[in-house]
């Protein structure tokens, strides 16, 4: 079993900690090596590109539950033009999954304005509501620049490494017994607790995880969506890259 330990969390490297943060890592339950390895060095060469110049501030949304089984359909050229009439800038999106980001000229903008403005969007254009989770693009650089894996040298598949995004931070007696339970059930998996994100790496993959399936609204008592690293890097470069680009082949 590894034990993480980050003596230097307490650092933010010049970027402010985001809502939530606890003062240190909880205590994981255990991974396993993995000889397949990511380049965890891929996304540092942009982390800490400070957005505190930008005149805008930049916000990524994550959405959950659309475009799943026939349900809750949603084209991401029809929700670009709808955030883009809300006056938002510079729109993007990523996957059928709903990933977007996308910058605001109000500088007094938090994340829950934008995470209830995207949520009364979509009821408004599309008749039906969805979950919607929302990160600033400095809060999601700390996240990724915390990759407990980088910070003990493990190298893990990178579609297996999952970061899930809370709406709050959850009570410490549900985070122990989560993390008691996915031990029992899934002895190679990790979970890490990090204030309003969950780090957690299935070593057989999602969807054998019996750990993963704790891992859920009704288990945490908060709301939850998750992403692979693969997708929440790319995301990043997306924000820190101000284009137009777009990556969602349903156009």
């Amino acid at each position: 079993m590894y034990i993480l330990r980050d003596r230097n969390l307490h650092k933010t490297n010049g970027v402010p900690r985001g809502r939530g943060y606890s003062s240190k890592w909880r205590r994981p339950i255990g991974f396993m090596k993995i000889s397949i390895a990511k380049n965890v060095h891929t996304c540092r060469a942009f982390l800490f590109s400070s957005s505190m110049s930008r005149s805008r501030l930049v916000f990524i949304a994550f959405l959950r539950g659309i475009n799943v089984g026939g349900h809750n359909i949603i084209k991401m050229q029809d929700l670009r033009e709808a955030l883009e009439r809300h006056a938002y800038k510079s729109v993007r999106t990523y996957l059928q999954s709903g990933n977007v980001v996308l910058s605001t000229d109000d500088q007094n903008n938090t994340e829950e304005h934008v995470r209830d403005d995207i949520a009364s969007t979509i009821h408004d254009t599309f008749g039906f509501d969805v979950s919607v989770i929302v990160r600033s693009r400095d809060e999601l650089a700390d996240i990724i620049s915390h990759d407990p894996y980088h910070s003990t040298g493990v190298a893990v598949l990178a579609k297996w490494h999952i970061i899930n995004f809370l709406s709050e931070e959850p009570d410490q007696a549900i985070v122990d017994n989560i993390q008691t339970k996915a031990h029992d059930i899934s002895p190679k998996d990790h979970i890490l607790f990090r204030g309003t994100e969950i780090h957690s790496y299935h070593a057989e993959g999602v969807i054998k995880s019996k750990a993963a399936k704790l891992l859920t609204d009704k288990h945490l008592r908060v709301h939850v969506t998750a992403r692979n690293w693969n997708t929440v890097t790319k995301l990043l470069a997306m924000a820190d890259d101000g284009g137009d680009d777009n990556d969602d082949d349903d156009e």
